[in-house]
């Protein structure tokens, strides 16, 4: 991803992928996430928080959005 950013971009985008998920991983060893609507809460917060640029809102806006969906479905 880093090389691939650094044609287009600032080159950082791996860095920030793996940083994000790294702390996500790490973030959802907490026992009290008894739900997976709680599990991808949490990973959508962590990423928006970790990851830098645009990236980070966006992959934790994917990850709320299905914490969403797991929580209420429609169907």
């Amino acid at each position: 991803l880093t090389e691939l950013d650094a044609a287009i971009g600032d080159a950082d985008h791996g860095a920030n992928m793996r940083r994000g998920f790294q702390a996500a991983a790490q973030a959802v060893q907490d026992p009290a996430l008894a739900t997976p609507g709680a599990v991808l809460k949490k990973v959508a917060m962590t990423l928006i928080s970790t990851i830098g640029g645009a990236s980070g809102p966006l992959y934790g806006t994917f990850f709320l959005r299905m914490a969403g969906d797991v929580a209420n479905p429609s169907q």
